[in-house]
């Protein structure tokens, strides 16, 4: 009532002077201040079961995605991606298609038991608000040689940048120039940063990846050598061409973080890229992905996987 009365025309302040008074009378000061606290208890109230609501929502969704990872699970098939990037930054070929989320027993296994926490563990490591220290995370191109033969496979895992960036790799060579250079993501932007099973995220053509999405890489032999590289806006005609292996990068300084992700018997390389030349903001969050090469090679690089100690440079 107060408010009120400061939004009156001064030429007739007694008329609601009598007005309170009345209102007074009729509550007494102690009902009005009641029906005010009322007022702000029902607020909350609407707040409270607006987010309980929403956890309802998030946790109905995270039980969806259980589900269905557990079915393809039982059956055991990777399913591709409904959406597809058509661009083929450089005049680069697809190693593969991008499979979905959890469509396969690996996937599945990948999604429900790893992806979550490894987010939580980003988000304290890789935040778009933090640059990283990557003197302590260097990746070394010479401990990424396989020592046993191998099934790779790369996930997508989060993305941070403004640029629609492009990730490949090259086993017989470094960067784009020299060697079999092949794409693993041409358009490596998505709907959301980061997972959560919460929200229920829609493919696009210009967000056509969703954490989880996967693609296989082949069976590598003893000895392969992986240099994975990043063109910066490639997907929109970008050229710069960032690489693990700092010498073939333009401004010859380190672009990637990369440290193994420490469960009982892991098997993934979780490397980030930063896509500025110079280094940018530093926060090595423009693109992450996890490379499932063995939990044997994962051993022989890293010794036992450690979560918060990344690969050393040799």
């Amino acid at each position: 009532m107060i408010t009120d009365m400061q939004k009156l025309p001064p030429s007739n302040p007694q008329r609601w002077t009598r007005i309170l008074a009345l209102l007074i009378l009729a509550h007494g000061p102690v009902g009005l201040l009641a029906e005010s606290s009322e007022s702000l208890e029902a607020k909350e109230a609407e707040v409270q079961a607006a987010k309980e609501v929403e956890d309802t929502r998030r946790k109905e969704r995270r039980k969806e995605v259980e589900s269905d990872s557990s079915t393809a699970k039982d059956a055991g098939v990777a399913v591709p991606s409904p959406v597809q990037s058509e661009v083929r930054p450089m005049g680069l070929s697809l190693v593969g298609p991008v499979m979905s989320a959890g469509s396969d027993t690996g996937s599945a296994t990948f999604q429900t038991t790893l992806l979550l926490s490894l987010t939580e563990f980003l988000d304290t490591k890789l935040s778009q608000t933090k640059k990283v220290d990557d003197a302590a995370m260097l990746l070394d191109l010479s401990k990424l040689k396989l020592l046993t033969d191998s099934d790779v496979r790369a996930y997508f895992v989060a993305e941070g940048a403004g640029d629609k960036n492009t990730l490949g790799f090259n086993i017989s060579g470094v960067g784009v120039e020299k060697g079999d250079s092949q794409l693993i993501f041409p358009h490596a932007s998505s709907p959301v940063a980061s997972y959560d099973p919460g929200l229920k995220a829609i493919r696009s053509a210009s967000s056509p990846l969703l954490p989880g999405d996967f693609v296989d890489l082949g069976k590598m032999s003893s000895g392969t050598v992986l240099n994975f590289f990043l063109i910066a806006d490639g997907a929109n005609g970008g050229m710069n061409v960032h690489s693990t292996d700092r010498s073939a990068n333009p401004d010859g300084i380190n672009h990637v973080v990369s440290f193994a992700y420490a469960t009982p018997g892991s098997s993934f390389l979780i490397i980030g890229f930063e896509d500025l030349v110079g280094g940018g903001d530093r926060d090595s969050n423009d693109l992450v992905f996890a490379v499932d090469i063995g939990a044997r090679n994962i051993a022989a690089l890293t010794g036992p996987p450690v979560l918060s100690a990344p690969c050393e440079a040799g």
